[in-house]
């Protein structure tokens, strides 16, 4: 272990400082080797704090052992923004690939609890953004959807934020089911919701929740419904030829209430380069129909 220590410190000094330091709580705290070494490891990867996590993520495999939870409040406990961010970079090196690392999981009641200061810190921001598409929506729907909605609306997600689509686009859907979710998720992340699907599609639709249309319906939260059944027709089956009563209502309905978000939703598929389902045109020529008959009755 000494021997690894010195060819550590053969490297930039800002590369190491913040290593020894937690080496030191370490070594203080726990006797067993075996547990030091392991934390050691993850020590020195923590005091990686010049690397971008965007860059390509290198560093030692990391272990899970029952002692990084008193680590993982350690951390969060300190309340440095550049603490926090080193911890989250050392748990999300291993890229979205293998999924979300038990400590990192761990992490997930702390990053709902941040305060909004901790964000103005790019790279914190970005860290968190990552922890949180690696961890999923199921760890966060245990701690709290309305304080998942919270942190997520503070973070202001973006397309270019992303590092895993196929993630986020499943973690929103699993937001957007959830009546606290649809009710606090901000526009800005349903419209996140409807880029993602364009480049996150699915091989089936089983993601497809009637209730939700229904919700927002019945909320009259039209832009939202807009930003939903333009999702739906992207994430539509080609071999589908039925659409739910359900559905077909809340469609019509959105054209009554909002004119000229029949020429919205037809933009947006454009922009996104898709084509609309036929299922959905007949719809679209009965929703133009009626437009016309009310400008005619006024």
């Amino acid at each position: 272990m000494l021997r690894g220590l010195t060819l550590w410190a053969t490297r930039p000094h800002h590369y190491v400082i913040m290593a020894y330091e937690w080496c030191s709580v370490i070594c203080g705290k726990y006797r067993d080797l075996e547990v030091v070494e392991t934390l050691l490891v993850l020590s020195l990867q923590i005091g990686f704090r010049s690397q971008d996590p965007v860059q390509q993520r290198v560093g030692p495999k990391l272990f899970h052992t029952r002692h990084h939870q008193s680590m993982v409040d350690c951390v969060f406990g300190s309340q440095e923004d550049e603490v926090i961010a080193d911890f989250l970079h050392a748990w999300t090196s291993q890229g979205p690939s293998h999924g979300p690392h038990t400590s990192l999981v761990m992490c997930a009641e702390h990053l709902v609890g941040l305060p909004i200061s901790s964000f103005s810190s790019p790279r914190l921001r970005r860290l968190v953004v990552q922890s949180v598409g690696l961890i999923g929506y199921q760890e966060f729907e245990k701690i709290g959807v309305e304080s998942f909605v919270n942190l997520l609306n503070h973070l202001c997600v973006s397309a270019h934020d992303v590092d895993s689509r196929p993630n986020w686009t499943g973690l929103l859907l699993g937001v957007v089911k959830s009546p606290e979710g649809r009710d606090r998720l901000s526009h800005s992340h349903w419209e996140l919701l409807l880029e993602l699907s364009y480049c996150s599609r699915y091989r089936d639709f089983s993601d497809y929740d009637p209730r939700v249309a229904v919700a927002l319906q019945d909320a009259q939260e039209w832009v939202k419904l807009a930003y939903w059944i333009c999702t739906i027709w992207i994430q539509w089956p080609l071999n589908l030829d039925e659409i739910s009563r359900d559905l077909e209502h809340g469609m019509l309905l959105l054209f009554r209430q909002q004119p000229g978000s029949i020429e919205k939703l037809e933009e947006w598929m454009r922009r996104l380069g898709r084509s609309i389902p036929t299922v959905f045109q007949g719809i679209c020529e009965q929703g133009r129909l009626e437009e016309e008959q009310r400008s005619i009755s006024l």
